[in-house]
């Protein structure tokens, strides 16, 4: 029994091979944006209550993203959490940078010798790379660090909040 002909037959042969192989990557991508949107928002509750609180002096008015919370948790209320060093906050950042190649990259690696870090800690997961500064992430294990990193983070700032004064 041969295959069925039809007119544009190519042409759906195509798309599928275009789109058809990127409904893992384009979900794994949407629920790592997603699962940082989280992040910041949380961040953004809590420097909102904190702000709240009868010690704070400072507000947070025109700063706004994880850099700038964490700092704000540093300067006006000294959480060991906050600090630069902190080994989830620096894992956080390495999954932040791949998530801002994905929002305001389209996937795509500047070529140049900052992005080798990025490129390196991508190696740890399952990542397709067609071209050299092109990736798509295809590995769930991503997605389950980057959450890990994030909820541990967070379970230490609320554990620090709760010794706060």
């Amino acid at each position: 029994m041969g295959l069925v002909q039809w007119e544009g037959r190519e042409q759906v042969y195509d798309d599928f091979i275009t789109y058809g192989f990127n409904s893992k990557p384009a979900l794994l991508h949407s629920l790592i944006v997603s699962a940082y949107s989280f992040f910041e928002n949380y961040l953004f509750q809590v420097a909102r209550w904190l702000e709240s609180y009868p010690i704070d002096k400072k507000r947070l008015n025109e700063m706004w993203g994880i850099k700038h919370y964490r700092k704000y948790f540093k300067k006006y209320h000294h959480f060991k959490t906050a600090e630069k060093t902190n080994t989830h906050w620096k894992k956080i950042e390495l999954f932040e940078e791949i998530r801002n190649l994905i929002v305001h990259h389209k996937n795509r690696f500047n070529m140049d010798e900052s992005n080798q870090m990025l490129i390196l800690f991508l190696e740890g997961y399952e990542v397709h790379k067609p071209r050299n500064f092109y990736f798509k992430i295809l590995d769930r294990k991503f997605l389950a660090d980057f959450v890990k990193e994030l909820l541990e983070y967070a379970n230490e700032l609320v554990a620090e909040i709760y010794d706060m004064p």
